[in-house]
């Protein structure tokens, strides 16, 4: 058990609570007691979070001149958190493709997935090696920049032809510039025959934007052109720096692959691209040969890659070991590419492949093994899920497919079998929250954080879909590892609900998997009550112990009535006190009717009974009728519950404003018709915020002028 404290967090001074490990911590509070404060100052001492621990600083404290950092301790335990809140369901995008973007990585990477991934990668060792030597590497990039120098980044033409845009079609179209430079052009020849030939030609072509047609001075030197202006022309038509930058393409990327191109292949490439005469459709012929072959092998090594792809392996099954011969490399059909330093990495490569598929028995013995486990296991998730989906009443099955590597969709189908194309428009606010509930789970379970935060999850949930939940969340089946149970989990809520069905309802199943507490704040200190099965009392039980019981009689009586209405006895004893709350001088029936003499001794004698105290209709309403006195009765009590009983009573009449009394009389109502209640002399229901307004409004009233009681 782990006593944690946080100080200066958002909306208190000091929160001091305990987290029991492994144990479900149902934490219960009131709205606007500092619940999601706790989850924010948790995730910050956790986290280290610095942009999050200056967002939740308190605002008292974020003016000039105030220093109170925000502190923690009794965390150190905790290395990691996950938190469920309102920004996971706002930040869980139900996509087109799939309701739950990291599906793949919580459905399917398990750890037995990932097991599976080494043993095939093992037997795999060899190729994986040879893949990975930087002989290898080379090889590869080195035969992607060939080809891509030679057809471009699109490729070949789906004919296996070069296109218009290929750069080996583009830079020797019109034969090589930098061969038999015309004559005319001969004073040029230091710049065209040259590697400046590309930045020399766009130099050029700017000049002659600049220039005016009637311009005869060159706007270089400022020398006169006019005998050479048809010469100018020529060379912006002949010499373009795209076409050069093509060249050089072409240039460069058989430079770079002569080492692994045989030598007769070199020799016809450079005779080509050395011709000053337009390229042939038998010399684009040979290019598309050279690069085809080097797309070829590239093509092999990549699919000798993609065989450690757990899915390509579980598709092709009982093909592996012809899988593993297709993507051999035959050298002597790839002749442009017959080198010793290609053929020494092609021959180790082979060789490589041939060791593999001597393990390819053993190989589909692994992959069998594992592809019987993920079927087993998606058909759980997906079973657990529509489970949930049944017993919350909610008319949705999900499908899970998967069928390559990081690709896994999680689909969304109507009871009337329709695939629900857009989750985000279908879901109501309710679905969402439950469906983001549930891969919370599931994401909290294969992320396996150190402690794990439920931050008023089930709020908007009615009874049958709270238990599904927390069936789903808790309850499953002992065999299920899919459940939160046994981690350190808390749970703030601010419904008596939850606490309800797991204290009381669902005692069997939740004891002593959690640990119930109330959360109170008291000017900014939150602190807590443990809440023990025993502490709900039946609350007739409950309310017949505190009318006989507490310290003023006034305060009897308000439970008097409490009792009577349970009951729903509007006999003369609750007209009698009716009247008496209500300050008429005069007991009378709602309709105005007076009580007889007789009608009061009997009701008189009711109320006694029940608060085993003396009854005296006029003492009373002398006090309820003085707010001072009330006041002061109000001071003397040492619950919230009964403060706001008494200012209730106090401000009936004509002392509260029409908000004010709705206020007073929803607040009192803390009960919620529920047959089990907790002791308000033992736990502060009631949050200080509404005393703290009761005070106001019972000062305001003893401040205004006196009225008159009806």
């Amino acid at each position: 058990m782990y006593d944690v404290t946080l100080r200066h967090c958002k909306n208190f001074d000091t929160a001091t609570f305990r987290v029991v490990p492994k144990k479900l911590n149902i934490k219960y509070a009131p709205n606007g007691t500092g619940k999601s404060s706790i989850a924010d100052g948790i995730q910050c001492a956790i986290g280290g979070d610095r942009d999050l621990i200056e967002s939740i600083k308190p605002f008292k404290d974020r003016g000039p001149g105030t220093s109170a950092p925000f502190e923690s301790d009794g965390l150190d335990e905790y290395k990691s958190v996950e938190i469920f809140n309102e920004d996971y369901v706002k930040n869980v995008v139900f996509l087109q493709d799939s309701l739950f973007a990291p599906s793949f990585d919580v459905f399917v990477k398990t750890a037995e997935y990932e097991e599976t991934l080494k043993h095939i990668e093992q037997l795999l060792g060899d190729v994986k090696h040879c893949l990975e030597k930087d002989e290898t590497k080379h090889l590869i990039n080195t035969l992607d920049v060939l080809s891509v120098n030679i057809c471009g980044n699109s490729g070949l033409t789906g004919r296996n032809l070069l296109r218009a845009t290929a750069p080996a079609k583009k830079g020797l179209s019109n034969g090589n510039p930098r061969v038999a430079i015309p004559v005319a052009f001969s004073s040029f020849s230091a710049y065209i025959s040259s590697d400046r030939l590309s930045k020399w030609a766009k130099w050029h072509a700017a000049g002659s934007e600049i220039r005016n047609p009637d311009d005869d001075k060159c706007p270089f030197c400022g020398q006169g052109i006019a005998s050479l202006k048809n010469v100018i022309e020529d060379i912006d038509q002949r010499y373009t720096s795209k076409d050069a930058d093509n060249l050089d393409k072409v240039f460069a990327g058989v430079v770079t692959a002569k080492d692994y191109l045989c030598d007769a292949t070199v020799s016809k490439l450079n005779e080509i691209m050395q011709t000053a005469e337009p390229l042939t459709s038998d010399q684009e012929s040979y290019f598309v040969e050279v690069a085809s072959q080097a797309e070829t092998i590239s093509k092999d090594f990549e699919e000798a890659r993609e065989l450690a792809s757990f899915f390509r392996l579980a598709n092709v099954g009982e093909n592996i070991p012809h899988e593993i011969e297709e993507c051999k490399i035959d050298i002597s059909l790839l002749s442009h590419f017959d080198s010793e330093r290609t053929r020494s990495i092609v021959s180790e490569f082979n060789t490589a492949l041939e060791n593999a598929q001597q393990e390819a028995r053993v190989l589909l013995g692994v992959i069998n093994r594992e592809k019987g486990k993920l079927a087993e296991s998606l058909s759980g998730y997906e079973s657990e899920i529509n489970s949930f989906f049944s017993d919350a009443g909610y008319p949705y099955r999900i499908g899970i497919d998967v069928a390559a590597d990081d690709q896994c969709s999680v689909k969304l189908i109507h009871s009337s079998q329709y695939q629900v194309d857009n989750a985000s428009d279908v879901l109501s606010y309710g679905e969402r929250n439950a469906l983001a509930l549930v891969f919370f789970m599931y994401s909290a379970l294969s992320s396996n954080p150190d402690l794990v935060i439920l931050d008023d999850p089930i709020t908007s949930f009615d009874g049958h879909k709270r238990f599904a939940i927390l069936h789903m969340l808790f309850l499953k089946d002992d065999d299920s590892p899919n459940t939160l149970k046994n981690r350190t989990v808390i749970l703030l809520t601010h419904e008596y609900e939850v606490v309800f069905d797991i204290e009381h309802t669902l005692k069997s199943e939740f004891q002593p998997l959690a640990k119930t507490t109330l959360l109170h704040n008291a000017h900014g200190a939150v602190s807590e009550t443990v809440i023990d099965v025993d502490d709900l009392k039946p609350v007739r039980v409950l309310f017949e112990k505190l009318a006989c019981s507490s310290c003023d009689t006034l305060v009897r009586v308000a439970y008097a009535r409490k009792l009577l209405e349970l009951d729903n006895k509007k006999n003369l004893a609750w007209e009698l006190l009716s009247s008496l709350f209500h300050h008429r001088n005069v007991p009378a029936f709602k309709d105005g009717t007076p009580l007889t003499g007789e009608q009061v001794q009997e009701a008189t004698r009711d109320v006694e009974a029940v608060t085993e105290r003396e009854f005296n209709y006029t003492e009373l309403l002398q006090q309820i009728c003085d707010l001072q006195v009330m006041k002061t009765t109000f001071d003397a009590c040492t619950c919230n519950y009964e403060k706001l009983q008494v200012a209730r009573i106090a401000l009936d009449g004509d002392g509260a404003d029409r908000v004010s009394k709705k206020l007073l009389d929803e607040a009192l109502h803390v009960d919620n018709g529920f047959i089990y209640q907790l002791d308000p002399r033992s736990f502060e229901i009631v949050p200080d915020s509404i005393i703290e307004q009761c005070e106001e409004m019972l000062r305001s009233a003893t401040d205004a002028p006196s009225v008159g009681s009806n």
